[in-house]
């Protein structure tokens, strides 16, 4: 379904407003922090699929002539593999790795220990028989392995047993248990003393056409001039958020829980402040609205403050942006509104109409073929029209597993944003915050949007809050 002004407003007059319409928010009648909760979002169900989007990486290794991609970075393995390896969660890192070959862009390769393949959860889940392993344990002979210099005895090095769970036969087994032993034969085919060796076993057996690796962190380097292999090392990193940018249905369906209720959350926590509340509480009021979500918070941004223990009080007449972000099994939410306890200023009020005026009128030109640096200009010439003196900003980013999930144009964390064209099931933020002194207050609009084949489509754009701080704002919406 496409978004039109008439659906919007339709949307509006029926209590479930589009959140691209939304100006200030009006003065809940208070004790400093009461509101009724925000009805749950209801949880979707574990993706039967992969999160990959499997043509669009082989096109993307394809253009950049990428025999294989190497992911150790925790959402990297997630995205290729829908797996958290429990080694991270214990903050133990190095231990887990992903690939995709350019020759077989169907089956990821999860290379992980086998023990955490059984706690870890791959082998509970659908996707298991959409992967390839590589599982490691420890050398058979400690001592001896530490002697090995050539790579092939370190990859054909005897493996031992040590640390799985045994067998017993007291009692009959779980269902899980049994699904997880029977999984664990499958993906023993290949079984590695360490978790390089395994690593390297795959560069050897994938087709090097190009001799050309990516890599998501530097560090993997150390492990690739091990094998000896002449081999060109480029940024993993960008190329996959590359891929990541078109969301695939298994995506969708978590994403679509993470905006909505990310949407919930910042709005019990506007609902909830009246004077004298401070920022801690109104934030304590958003980070238990995630809670109650089962969302993660990871900020929200209070008149232009970010860390937490900062004080402040909220005062009536001083209009306050509120950035809120949160996140569902590894997908964001990212919402933004102005919040006023009381009437907002002249000023304010004005400024709160401005953004509505060019986010409403933005909105045709959110469609596939579209850049970054064409929604800059637009953006530009529609807020000159309101002939305010504020000063204009509009931050177009991709939002999937990061915040800021896009390719930047430098290598290895040195963060550009490229000139990207919109492409279809791209989820897009459109971010104008206004943070200039003196205003009585600061402003804020953003939402997301998933890019359809013919435009921004409304779904995504959930959950907003209705409550308006003027008959001026609410007359200029309903036009």
């Amino acid at each position: 379904m496409n978004l039109t002004r008439r659906k919007a407003i339709a949307a509006l007059t029926s209590g479930t407003a589009l959140s691209a319409l939304s100006g200030c928010i009006a003065d809940p009648v208070s004790p400093k922090i009461s509101a009724a909760p925000e009805p749950r979002s209801v949880l979707p169900n574990t993706p039967s699929t992969l999160f990959l989007n499997k043509a669009r990486a082989a096109d993307v290794l394809a253009q950049e002539k990428v025999d294989l991609l190497i992911c150790s970075e925790p959402r990297n393995i997630y995205y290729l593999t829908n797996q958290r390896p429990m080694t991270y969660r214990l903050g133990m890192n190095d231990y887990t790795y992903a690939t995709l070959s350019a020759s077989n862009p169907d089956r990821p390769v999860f290379i992980t220990g086998r023990y955490d393949l059984y706690l870890g959860g791959a082998a509970d889940t659908e996707v298991f028989n959409e992967l390839d392993f590589k599982l490691f344990s420890i050398p058979e002979d400690p001592v001896a392995f530490s002697q090995l210099t050539d790579i092939q005895d370190i990859i054909n090095a005897p493996v031992s047993n040590a640390f799985y769970p045994k067998l017993h036969d007291e009692f009959e087994l779980a269902p899980h248990v049994i699904k997880r032993r029977e999984n664990d034969v499958k993906a023993l085919s290949e079984h590695f003393a360490t978790v390089e060796g395994a690593l390297l076993k795959q560069v050897f057996e994938t087709d090097l056409k190009h001799k050309t690796i990516a890599i998501d962190h530097p560090k993997i380097r150390e492990s690739l001039q091990k094998s000896g292999l002449d081999l060109q090392i480029v940024d993993g990193e960008r190329l996959i958020k590359k891929i990541r940018m078109q969301k695939t249905p298994a995506e969708l369906e978590l994403h679509r829980y993470a905006i909505s209720a990310n949407a919930r959350s910042a709005r019990q926590a506007a609902k909830s402040i009246a004077e004298g509340a401070t920022l801690q509480e109104m934030r304590g009021e958003f980070y238990r609205a995630c809670g109650d979500q089962t969302m993660n918070a990871v900020y929200m941004v209070i008149d232009g403050i970010v860390p937490e223990l900062v004080p402040g009080e909220i005062k009536r007449g001083r209009s306050l942006m509120i950035d809120c972000v949160s996140e569902f099994q590894g997908y964001h939410g990212d919402f933004g509104r102005t919040v006023c306890v009381g009437e907002p200023n002249r000023k304010m009020q004005q400024v709160v109409d401005g953004l509505s005026y060019v986010w409403d009128r933005l909105m045709p030109m959110l469609k596939v073929g579209t850049k970054y640096s064409e929604l800059h200009a637009q953006s530009a010439k529609l807020f000159a029209e309101t002939k305010l003196d504020t000063g204009f900003a509009i931050n177009p980013h991709s939002v999937g597993l990061q915040h800021t999930d896009e390719p930047s144009s430098a290598d290895f964390g040195l963060w550009q944003k490229e000139d990207i064209s919109l492409i279809e099931n791209m989820v897009l933020s459109v971010d104008m915050p206004i943070l200039n002194n003196g205003l009585g207050g600061t402003a804020h609009l953003e939402d997301l949007v998933l890019i359809g084949k013919d435009g921004p489509e409304s779904y995504l754009i959930a959950v907003t809050i209705v409550l308006l701080s003027s008959r001026k704002i609410r007359a200029n919406l309903e036009q």
